[in-house]
């Protein structure tokens, strides 16, 4: 018997409806990745320019002994992007894509000024463990390895201070801060930057370490 043209119809409605529906999918699952390559590519940017930020300062030093005295005003350079640069008062403020700042100052690990600071504010809890990673990678394929790096559960608006144990041959922090690599010849501690990451607080900034040595 053949098939009526009513139900002939109702069966192409549901195979439409069911094409729609796997089509909308496939779209959505496309633009997701898309959206997380592009995500990729823009904290692999930004990771860029802040490791030649610490590699231009300290090419800028190179007649002195140390880091001491550098400050906010050091980061005039040429790898910070032009549009991320701002005077404030005078002085020079350079902000990042997330909408935090970069703050830089000089601080004594070893021995006095023997360190440079770089704090990254405002880092969003979704990227945070990736740019982190990104950073560390980065840092290493420019030959410019980090001698540490400190997470602070909070935006800061200056670098912050830590130790050295001379014992343990590691950085010691203070209060709520966390050392995500202790030491030059330690690599990125993932546990401890994942449940640093995991933190309820949304905002957090992070410290690169360099020495004048490096």
């Amino acid at each position: 018997m053949r098939p009526s043209l009513k139900r002939q119809q109702g069966i192409s409605l549901l195979e439409l409806s069911i094409s729609i529906g796997v089509t909308a999918l496939l779209v959505i699952f496309f633009l997701e990745a898309r959206m997380k390559d592009v995500q990729e590519l823009e904290i692999k940017a930004e990771a860029v320019w802040v490791i030649e930020v610490m590699k231009d300062i300290r090419e800028g030093l190179s007649n002195d002994a140390n880091f001491s005295g550098v400050n906010d005003s050091f980061l005039n350079v040429n790898s910070v992007p032009a549009s991320f640069v701002s005077m404030i008062g005078g002085l020079v403020a350079v902000n990042n894509s997330q909408g935090g700042q970069v703050h830089v100052a000089g601080r004594s690990l070893t021995t006095p000024g023997n360190a440079l600071g770089l704090t990254y504010t405002n880092v969003p809890k979704d990227v945070c463990a990736s740019f982190i990673a990104t950073l560390e990678g980065v840092a290493l394929q420019k030959g410019m390895p980090l001698f540490g790096i400190i997470g602070s559960p909070s935006n800061l608006s200056n670098v912050p201070t830590w130790n050295w144990n001379a014992s343990t041959k590691s950085l010691e922090v203070t209060g709520s801060d966390v050392a995500l690599k202790s030491s030059p010849g330690k690599q990125l501690d993932v546990a401890a930057t994942a449940k640093f990451c995991r933190n309820q607080t949304y905002q957090k900034s992070i410290t690169l370490i360099r020495t004048w040595s490096q």
